[in-house]
């Protein structure tokens, strides 16, 4: 199921990931879940960054769109869980 594995540096980075989107609302357990998955997975630590910084923050782009944007990749991230079996 794995294309390409996190790197060393990634990992070190999912601490500071799985903070910022508790601080941002996600639900722990889900945050929880995603963090053991990007352990391994390259593809989801990435959603997990875009999550985080979905295109056009800060760029005077509304929050309604912002919103649909990180929903958006929000349903990958679930897609991700479900696939793992968790």
């Amino acid at each position: 199921m794995i294309t390409f594995e996190t790197t060393r540096e990634q990992k070190e980075k999912i601490p500071e990931l799985t903070s910022e989107m508790l601080y941002l609302g996600l639900n722990p357990s889900i945050v929880e879940k995603l963090s053991l998955i990007a352990m391994y997975d390259q593809g989801v630590f990435d959603l997990m960054e875009l999550w985080i910084d979905v295109p056009g923050r800060g760029r005077g782009i509304g929050i309604v769109v912002l919103q649909k944007e990180r929903d958006e990749v929000l349903k990958d991230l679930l897609a991700s869980i479900k696939d793992y079996g968790l």
